[in-house]
């Protein structure tokens, strides 16, 4: 289950390093890291969560989070679950013409502060931030927004920021830099060989190491989403955990 793929990936622990990142190639949906960690902060107390949704809605969550065991709904209820559910509210903010970069961030540091109180961790969510380029945004205003979204691990130790990128070896000058400053890189990836029946993709995972001079090795896990659970693999073996 989710657990399984959280500890393939070094997520596990109840507080998480301070910067992740998703990048996301062509054909593949990551989402389902995202519900996982959302799972995970949730089984801590005084843990909370900023989600960002650019690319599914929050209704999204919600329904793959029942699947996986957890109730999103209760834990908004509990106040320790902020959601800005950015897609959703899309048509209105295009139709004021409303900077949606700007109004992202502050939208972010607002809520940042108001979570914070009282809460020994939070973890700040966006899925996925190449919806900005879809919409218009230069890469350098993007560019300069991720570089904000860092100071906030930077500024508060208790603070983890997750970004999901689609597309991400398209979008190349972006996802470098977030992947060179986050200390949890995921790279979510189709096949090489194609598409087979009872694996949808692999996941590339490399940790950052600042206390040696060489990167960690990659590590390889295969994954099949399913409807009610998600199983990794080792490559080469048919089935390792569900």
């Amino acid at each position: 289950m989710s657990a399984s793929v959280l500890l393939s990936c070094g997520l596990s622990e109840k507080f998480l390093v301070p910067s992740v990142f998703i990048g996301e190639s062509s054909g593949v949906d990551a989402s389902f890291l995202i519900s996982c960690l959302l799972g995970h902060q949730f089984k801590h107390r005084n843990s909370g969560v900023l989600l960002v949704c650019l690319h599914h809605t929050f209704d999204h969550y919600v329904e793959a989070g029942l699947k996986l065991g957890y109730n999103l709904a209760g834990v908004k209820e509990r106040k320790c679950l902020v959601v800005h559910d950015f897609l959703k509210n899309l048509p209105d903010l295009l139709k004021n013409n409303v900077n949606l970069v700007e109004k992202c961030l502050q939208d972010i540091i607002q809520d940042l502060e108001l979570l914070g109180q009282g809460l020994e961790h939070t973890t700040i969510i966006l899925d996925d931030i190449s919806v900005f380029l879809n919409l218009g945004v230069s890469e350098n205003i993007l560019l300069n927004f991720c570089r904000e979204l860092q100071k906030f691990s930077a500024w508060h130790p208790r603070v983890t920021v997750v970004t999901k990128m689609n597309c991400s070896e398209i979008h190349k000058i972006i996802s470098s830099h977030l992947y060179d400053f986050a200390n949890v890189r995921i790279s979510v990836k189709p096949l090489d060989s194609g598409m087979f029946q009872d694996v949808d993709g692999k996941m590339i995972i490399n940790h950052r190491n600042d206390n040696i001079q060489q990167e960690e090795k990659d590590k390889t896990i295969l994954y099949r989403v399913n409807e009610r659970n998600i199983k990794i693999f080792l490559p080469g073996e048919y089935s390792v955990s569900g």
